[in-house]
Parts: structure tokens; sequence; C-alpha cells
């Protein structure tokens, strides 16, 4: 009989941790804004020299944005993909 539960106590309490970490995890994620909606944008230049994938964009000193993807094209010129989040978008 206390075997049962003990067990069912242990249950729960694994439950509850679980949900615990998983709402923790889910928090953390929303703060750094993993589910945020993000707008994509392209460019081209002739050198890339300066920039690297994962640079943030700034505008008037503000950051607004990150480089996701920088591709050498057949011409000599590099393609750019820089995502904006959607606060920032206007």
């Amino acid at each position: 009989m206390q075997y049962n539960k003990i067990k069912i106590i242990v249950g729960i309490f694994v439950l509850v941790l679980l949900a615990t970490i998983t709402s923790f995890l889910y928090m953390v994620m929303e703060e750094k804004g993993t589910f945020n909606k993000r707008y994509t944008y392209h460019f081209n230049t002739a050198t890339a020299e300066s920039f690297h994938v994962g640079m943030p964009l700034k505008f008037s000193g503000f950051n607004i944005g990150v480089i996701d993807l920088m591709q050498l094209r057949e011409n000599g010129s590099v393609k750019m993909e820089f995502s904006i989040p959607e606060e920032n978008q206007k």
C-alpha cells in the first residue's frame, strides 16, 4: 500500500518538473524572439569583405536586423540576405 502511494507522488513530481522545465524553455525562447515573425530582404554588392553572417544591421544607430546569408554569384557579386523582426518593419 505504501509503495503505491510513493509511486504516485514520484509520478506527479516528475510531471510537474517536466512541465516547469518546458514552460521555462518556452519563456526563454519567447524572450529571445524565436517565435517572432521576421521579414527577409536581399541585396547585391560587389564586395563583402566588411560583412559576415550573424552581423547586426544598424539604422540610425539602432540594431534592426541580422545578416542571414551570403552567396557568391557567378558574375563575382555577392548576394546578401538579411532579416528584420516585425517590430522594426516600417
